[in-house]
């Protein structure tokens, strides 16, 4: 019976013909490798020339396979209860993670009771052995993720990496794929049962035998290729038997490795942080979205993560409401089963990042009986996959795209009676999707599945099979016995059974529901969950604080000066393949669908735990220059479809679930704003208040309305992408087809929509951090606007202080000369700012001023690419500058952010945030705050004091003459003095230096280009 639609004769013709006029359609190459049922009812493998051979899945699952999912005793019970169960669950977790395992590695099941479970938080588990399990009563368990947070509910996660032993190579001129036996170059240094990691190197000659060298391109090559080093494959594999220089594999590997194209090696591998048996059974998951909203995405992404984890299981657990996945699988996990797993009703937009419902970059996953309605990638491989891995008897329905790998290059992946109905099943070369995503698979295969269309392509020396399918037909794949039923009726359950006997492999197929009524479960030992609570710290809660304070002109910290490196965040870059992570900097409101840490979604806590070792003080926030990747290509084109290039640069804004913007989602809210994206600004400057660091919130972004056209083309703001009537022109103008220019009209608050909607903006900017203390605010990143704006901006705040008295907001003022001029003469507006940052003008080592306009629509590169002198800059020059800024508003702290050699010229200067050398004495930098900068002793130097009590003395060295004497007053004072001179690059101590009662100061600075002295009274 052909499933579905399909049965009508019409439709019968049209697959007939077009199987017969596709290339698909011919007979079976014999030179490619093959897998039949013999006449003994055994399954029949023929090797190609090479030894490739199709794949053994029944590796796939928990303990690789080998055992059926165990049944757990409870050890704690957890009641239904009103008001958040979030501390409730995860203190019953946290009880059993203390109790010890038992000879099978379990520590026993915390079992929730019939009801709902609010849930507003994560629940984490983070230790092996534990089972979280619902009721199977007739009302049975209800979570309910509550909340705006884009979370996953139910986290599994060990910690840590694995470490690696030193590589041996591999010695084989090819390996085949399905190989378990590896020949050594030497001996090897493991024993059986050592885990291992096999490697297969991503050379240039590797990608280019699959031509992913070669995306559309000019003679540079494209941005899009695959890059070496970055596509390596890793099987982790355990050591079976070894003789002499081979060993044999416990499963076998799912690509070959040829010596000619790459050297493949394999190095021993230790992992203790990584946490098994964990199992999550039995419990409906519902994530609560907004009902104004049909496209809300601000509540819980995934049901469940399981990552850093092995041999875990989920069973019969439904999901309802979830924007990305029902399961999700990362690369650090292995060996999991996910069986009568079900996805209903997710609520999201329609575009790429979301719902993937059932999900592996894992190895040895199974996910069997799985049910998905109204999904997009159903049943989806993502990156590097490296197998094997198994989709059995599970069914798709209203499918809004393609179930199948979706990233590039997973290898050894079985489709088995998978049903999509409204979609296709895709074994195919995605091309420039997703940044270059190209060929998603080898070696992968399906088998008796159906689909509207099925499409199978050959990578280059590799191989994919569709067997028994039902489905129109397209691609150069090896097909056979199309729309037509072969045997056995299931590949994987006929593998399992041979490998393990059928009486042993039905018993661990047929796991049913684990019993878990109170009335049949025997509990044993279980206690009521209040007395195992422990005391939970929320996440927000910070540990301490250092305040954030401007103090007889210096930003402080605490009662010290504010010093160390400015950072900023990552404007646009970024990738979702986790090899290259690295490569991409800080965004702190940056979202990587599924993936939290560096490079992805930054973890905040990590993330400002490395400021401090970094001796980072400051983080510069604003915006993302687009939100969607695809527009890296600065092209202006409307999106055909809502296919996003993850990671997502979030805006401030909301969507609104209408209509379509440029990008393909739905339109911009301007008068709602993005919960998420505040959230984390919020959860980031919570950090900073506990570890001394700051936070400048950049309100505005510059960049999105001048230069390049593409900054406008998905920039909230535009006409066509928000549902407001904001009033720029469609279509925009765009000069030369090529630029844009908005500055005039953006800054232009005469217009009462938009003078609305800045003002609504930047109030929400300030009651988002009204109760945080490390935060400071800056009009905009690459601000060159008029001083109009920046007044109106200021009488903002002013109104928004009017209603919060007791707020006090630390307000810098970064723009150009004039405009800083303008609004500083201002005494009003003047009194309002605690900061000046001279990041828009400044002194050229020549002494030359640079000092552009305000308001002439360009943004800064634009204004320096005009400057006709000399551009190169000067630490000198610089601390002139702030000298200057300082003596004119002495009690306003300075920023520049211009420093090449180190921070002691911007301190004695009079300017607050130098990057300085840690190195440097804590009192000193505790002694600043109390001082005040002395008038220039000479061309060269600066110094400070707090008279007759401290002196601080810069100095820097000129065309290579001798330093000049430094001469201070001290004798009327009649106090000794002591002190050293530092070097200031290293913050090493020269020598020391004394100066007796009643005796001026008067001495030679140590040579070398530049020199600090630092005297204290005793």
């Amino acid at each position: 019976m052909i499933p579905g639609t399909i049965e009508h004769p019409k439709w019968i013709f049209l697959l007939c013909l077009v199987a017969a006029l596709s290339p698909a359609a011919s007979p079976q190459d014999s030179k490619h490798p093959s897998i039949d049922l013999g006449s003994d009812g055994r399954l029949v493998y023929r090797p190609d020339a090479q030894g490739n051979r199709n794949l053994d899945y029944s590796f796939c699952g928990f303990q690789a396979g080998n055992s059926p999912l165990p049944a757990i005793q409870a050890r704690v019970i957890v009641q239904a209860m009103e008001g958040d169960s979030t501390e409730s669950i995860q203190a019953a977790i946290d009880y059993l993670s203390d109790l010890p395992m038992n000879a099978d590695g379990f520590r026993g099941a915390v079992l929730l009771g019939p009801g709902v479970f609010p849930v507003a938080g994560q629940l984490c588990i983070r230790s092996s052995g534990i089972v979280l399990r619902g009721t199977k009563a007739p009302q049975g368990t209800t979570i309910l993720a509550t909340g705006r947070d884009r979370r996953t509910l139910i986290r599994i996660s060990g910690s840590g990496e694995p470490r690696f032993a030193k590589e041996v190579q591999i010695a084989n001129d090819y390996v085949a794929t399905g190989a378990t036996r590896l020949l050594l170059t030497q001996s090897p240094p493991w024993i059986s049962g050592s885990e291992i990691v096999v490697t297969h190197p991503s050379t240039l000659e590797w990608i280019a035998s699959i031509g992913m060298n070669r995306f559309p391109t000019d003679d540079k090559g494209s941005w899009l290729d695959w890059k070496a080093g970055t596509m390596d494959l890793q099987w982790e594999r355990t050591i079976r038997s070894i003789d002499g220089n081979e060993i044999v594999l416990d499963v076998p590997l799912t690509c070959s490795i040829d010596a000619s194209l790459s050297k493949g090696y394999i190095r021993g591998m230790n992992w203790p942080e990584r946490i098994n048996n964990i199992g999550i059974e039995s419990l409906r998951l519902i994530s609560v979205a907004s009902s104004k909203n049909q496209k809300d995405e601000e509540h819980a992404w995934d049901a469940i993560g399981i990552e850093k984890a092995c041999d875990v299981w989920v069973r019969d657990v439904s999901t309802t409401g979830f924007v990305g996945s029902a399961v999700s699988i990362l690369e650090t996990a292995k060996r999991v089963s996910v069986i009568r797993c079900s996805s209903n009703a997710p609520i999201s937009e329609h575009a790429a990042g979301r719902r993937r419902t059932f999900y592996t970059c894992g190895q040895q996953t199974l996910f069997q009986s799985c049910t998905a309605d109204s999904g997009r990638h159903d049943f989806a491989v993502g990156y590097l996959a490296t197998g094997p891995n198994a989709f059995v008897n599970c069914s798709a329905t209203s499918a809004q795209s393609f179930s199948g790998p979706i990233e590039s290059w997973a290898t050894g992946i079985l489709y088995d009676n998978v049903s999509i109905d409204g979609g296709g099943l895709s074994l195919t070369n995605r091309e420039i999707d997703g940044q270059g995503i190209g060929w998603t698979t080898a070696n992968s295969l399906l088998w008796q599945c159906s689909a509207p269309i099925i499409t199978c392509r050959n990578p280059p020396g590799h191989q994919n099979w569709a067997i028994g399918c039902w489905a129109g037909f397209v691609g150069d794949g090896n097909w056979r016995s199309m729309n037509e039923f072969v045997k056995p009726d299931s590949l994987y359950q006929a593998q399992h059974a041979e490998r393990m006997s059928p009486t042993l492999s039905q018993s661990i197929l047929n796991a049913g529901p684990v019993s878990s009524t109170f009335d049949d479960l025997a509990l044993g030992d279980a206690r009521p969950s209040k007395i195992a609570q422990a005391a939970i710290v929320p996440a927000n809660t910070p540990v301490a604080s250092q305040s954030l304070s401007v103090r007889n002109g210096w930003l402080c910290i605490g009662d010290s000066l504010a010093a160390g490196k400015r950072a900023g965040t990552v404007w646009w870059r970024g990738s979702m393949l986790p090899s290259r992570i690295s490569e991409f900097g800080v965004g702190v409101t940056r979202f990587t669908p599924g993936r939290t840490g560096k490079g992805f979604t930054d973890d905040l806590n990590e993330l400002t735990d490395a400021m401090v070792a970094d001796d980072q003080s400051i983080l510069e926030h604003h915006w993302g220059l687009w939100y969607d990747r695809r527009r890296d290509d600065h092209e202006m084109i409307r999106r055909l479809d809502g296919e996003v290039w993850a990671p997502f640069y979030e805006q401030p804004w909301a969507r609104s679930g209408i209509g379509h913007a440029w990008d393909g989602l739905s339109k911009y809210d301007l008068e709602s704003f993005n919960p998420w994206y505040f959230s984390r600004l919020r959860e980031f400057a919570l950090h900073c208040d506990a570890k001394g660091r700051i936070l400048m919130q950049q309100m505005y972004f510059q960049h999105n309305i001048l230069e390049a056209g593409a900054h406008w083309a998905d920039f909230p703001w535009r006409s066509a992408n928000n549902v407001q009537q904001v009033g720029f022109a469609e279509p925009p103008p765009y000069a030369n087809k090529k630029r844009i220019f908005q500055a005039d009209e953006f800054y232009d608050v005469s217009h009462p929509v938009r003078r609305s909607l800045h003002v609504a903006y930047i109030r929400h900017c300030l009651s988002n951090m009204i109760d945080r203390n490390n935060v400071v605010y800056s009009i905009g990143e690459e601000f060159t606007g008029p001083a109009s704006f920046v007044r109106f901006w200021l009488e903002t705040i002013a109104d928004w202080k009017a209603v919060n008295p007791n707020a006090s907001p630390l307000i810098c003022l970064s723009c150009t000369k004039d405009v800083q001029d303008e609004i500083l003469a201002d005494a009003r507006l003047n009194s309002m700012i605690q900061i000046v940052d001279l990041k828009y003008w400044w002194y050229f080592a020549d002494g030359a001023l640079y000092a552009p306009p305000g308001g002439a629509n360009l943004a800064p590169r634009q204004h320096l690419r005009e400057w006709k002198g000399k551009k190169s800059r000067s630490d000198l020059q610089t601390a002139k500058q702030i000298r200057e800024m300082r003596q004119r508003y002495p009690d306003k702290a300075i920023l520049s952010d211009f420093s090449t050699q180190n921070g002691w010229s911007t301190i004695a200067a009079g300017g607050s945030i130098p990057a300085h050398s840690p190195e440097v004495p804590a009192d000193i930098l505790a002694a600043i705050p109390q001082m005040m900068p002395m008038d220039e002793m000479d061309t060269t130097s600066f110094g400070l004091m707090t008279e007759g009590t401290s002196y601080l003395v810069y100095g820097t060295q000129e065309h290579g003459s001798d330093n000049d004497p430094i001469r201070l007053s001290l004798a009327a004072f009649g106090k000794e003095f002591v002190g050293q001179w530092i070097d200031p690059n290293s913050g090493g101590k020269i020598r020391e230096v004394r100066v007796r009662k009643g005796m001026d100061f008067e001495e030679r600075p140590p040579n070398g280009p530049s020199h600090l002295l630092w005297l204290r009274s005793r």
